[in-house]
């Protein structure tokens, strides 16, 4: 008996443009439910309407070419343990059981990632953990830090937008957001030496 094939996997998008140039509470209201819906659904959303300008989106997606496109040897010295920070490598994660979905063959997630985040020490009077908001390692990759910490800030310019809802886009570049750079499983595939349907 063959499997039934699956439905086409669609990331929903959504455009803040109301939450970016001040909408009204209607309009709001109807992207934070897009929003919810999203993630509720399928746990991944494309934001459209944010403004980020594109030469900050460029930067950063030369950025994490330019980390993605060296060896997984010199990536993986970037690698800190017991942190969510720093370089992810196939194979280090499970994320899809936070789901409770549990793969055939019970492998770790293929993707990988290279995460930053705000540090405790941005904001000495909180009293943050640096368990939680520990320090970033930054990659020896020419402009890494400054095309990648570009976008966070307008990320979190983003996430300062939705003040009025505090639940549209919590975790979105504040305080507790953090800053994932997944590459795509295309380009992973051919690193683990498999076909990118095998993903």
């Amino acid at each position: 008996m063959s499997p039934q094939p699956s439905e086409p996997f669609e990331v929903p998008a959504v455009d803040i443009d109301p939450y970016v140039r001040g909408g009204s509470a209607d309009e709001r209201a109807a992207v934070a439910r897009a929003v919810d819906d999203a993630c509720s659904r399928v746990g991944f959303i494309q934001i459209l309407g944010h403004g980020i300008p594109d030469t900050t989106i460029a930067g950063l997606t030369s950025a994490v070419d330019d980390f993605f496109g060296l060896s997984m040897e010199v990536k993986r010295e970037y690698r800190v343990e017991g942190a969510n920070r720093g370089y992810s490598p196939p194979k280090s994660e499970s994320l899809s059981l936070s789901l409770g979905v549990e793969s055939a063959s019970r492998m770790n997630d293929f993707f990988e990632a290279y995460n930053v985040g705000t540090e405790a020490r941005s904001f000495p009077d909180l009293d943050l953990s640096e368990d939680d908001y520990g320090l970033n390692l930054w990659p020896d990759v020419p402009g890494f830090e400054d095309r990648v910490q570009a976008y966070y800030a307008e990320a979190g310019r983003v996430a300062r937008t939705h003040k009025t809802s505090q639940t549209a886009f919590r975790g979105f570049g504040g305080p507790q957001g953090m800053l994932v750079i997944e590459d795509i499983l295309g380009r992973c595939a051919p690193l683990l030496g498999i076909e990118a349907h095998e993903l």
